[in-house]
């Protein structure tokens, strides 16, 4: 469901651009990056009803939050402050790894408009729609097949790979937030609750987004 949104979303896009032939099209919405960041943005809206009716309807669990262990924790800061250190750790790692030096997310960097949509998506709707999906319904599942630690490599995984083409397919950066991945997944599981790596989610894009905004790129 979660690609079928997606590709919906797309088909969409591709429908509503103007131009004769499927390359005008995309050329065409190659020039305005921000309307596929909106289609992904309507994307994950539908996979959260969907998600939702999953657990209300389908699965009958009368509270969405409760049935995915939102459980919000204690001394939230402490979370906030770790996605932030987290950040700062791997902003250092980044001096040592052979990372490219232009990427489609740098790219997007140079538009002011583009900065907006990724400081609003990265954290409110990205971050919560992503813990939702890889910590909340896919890791339980892989856990009770495969058990704790294989499920947290396997949550991490695909987790990693669907940032991949944003970092233009760097391994460096696939690792670093395959690491992420673990982390998040591993304190799901300690903790039982999901709020808790939404949190540290938030925090460590966060961190990002304040950086866009001191050292701001050259936009159009």
């Amino acid at each position: 469901m979660g690609l079928t949104a997606v590709v919906a979303t797309l088909i969409v896009l591709v429908l509503i651009a103007p131009g004769p032939t499927l390359r005008d099209k995309g050329n065409w919405l190659a020039m305005r990056p921000e309307l596929p960041m909106v289609g992904q943005m309507v994307a994950y809206l539908l996979l959260l009803g969907y998600m939702y009716l999953l657990v209300t309807r389908e699965r009958r669990q009368s509270r969405f939050w409760d049935a995915l262990r939102w459980n919000w924790p204690s001394g939230a800061s402490f979370y906030l402050l770790a996605g932030v250190l987290i950040q700062v750790i791997f902003i250092i790692a980044e001096q040592f790894l052979p990372l490219p030096k232009e990427t489609p997310f740098e790219e997007l960097l140079r538009r002011r408009m583009s900065v907006y949509l990724i400081a609003v998506f990265s954290v409110t709707i990205g971050p919560l729609i992503e813990e939702l999906f890889f910590r909340g319904f896919l890791y339980p599942v892989l856990r009770r097949s495969i058990g704790v630690s294989a499920a947290i490599l396997a949550t991490a995984l695909p987790f990693a790979l669907m940032h991949a083409a944003q970092y233009g397919y760097s391994w460096a950066s696939v690792l670093l937030i395959f690491v992420l991945g673990v982390v998040l997944t591993g304190v799901r599981e300690r903790k039982n609750s999901l709020a808790a790596p939404f949190l540290i989610h938030v925090a460590y894009n966060g961190s990002i987004v304040a950086l866009l905004f001191l050292i701001p790129y050259q936009r159009r």
